[in-house]
C-alpha cells in the first residue's frame, strides 16, 4: 500500500526488480509449487492475504490465501486463478506459465 493507503497497481515490485522472478514451471512438487506462489508474492508486490483478497475482486478469502500459501499443498483452481490474478494482472503469458505448471503438476501427482 502506498503512503496514502490506496493500494499500488498489481505488477512488479521495483525494489525486488534486481532478483530473478520466480517461475512456477521450476516446481517439482506441490510444496514447490508453494514456495514458488510465496517468492512470487513477494517479487510482485508483496501483498498482505486481505490485499490478496481486495485485488482478486474477492473471489477468495485471506484466510483461504493463507492457508494455502502457507501449506504445502497444490491449490485448487479457483485460488491460482485469484492468485495469479491478483499478482500478475493481465499478462497473459504470466497467466499460462501458471496454469502450464500447476497442471503438469496436478497430473504427476494424479488428480
Amino acid at each position: 500500500m502506498t503512503r496514502t493507503g490506496v493500494l499500488e497497481p498489481t505488477g512488479p515490485n521495483r525494489s525486488f526488480a534486481t532478483y530473478r522472478r520466480p517461475d512456477p514451471l521450476d516446481a517439482r512438487t506441490p510444496a514447490e509449487f508453494t514456495m514458488i506462489m510465496r517468492r512470487y508474492l513477494v517479487w510482485a508486490g508483496d501483498w498482505s492475504y486481505q490485499e490478496l483478497e481486495y485485488l482478486c475482486g474477492g473471489l477468495v478469502s485471506a484466510r483461504t490465501f493463507q492457508q494455502v500459501l502457507e501449506g504445502n499443498r497444490l491449490p485448487r483452481y479457483v485460488l491460482l486463478m485469484a492468485f495469479v490474478t491478483a499478482c500478475v494482472g493481465e499478462d497473459e503469458a504470466e497467466s499460462r506459465r501458471w496454469l502450464t505448471a500447476w497442471r503438469i503438476l496436478r497430473s504427476r501427482i494424479g488428480h
